[in-house]
């Protein structure tokens, strides 16, 4: 039923689900990122990581 559909565990992990190019933010004078790219395969694992109050949720 399924022959024609030949996945590699490799390629169904490299699936890429979020790519964000030339990023940039910033905080008053101060910038924060400047020209920062990322993508995000399905296997990665993503975590942001700073004190309390340094705007980990803040995404806009």
């Amino acid at each position: 039923m399924y022959d024609n559909l030949k996945i590699s565990y490799k390629e169904k992990m490299e699936t890429t689900i979020l790519n964000c190019k030339n990023l940039y933010k910033k905080l008053g004078k101060k910038e924060i990122l400047k020209d920062v790219s990322v993508d995000l395969n399905q296997s990665d694992i993503l975590g942001f990581i700073g004190p309390n109050g340094a705007r980990k949720n803040h995404n806009h």
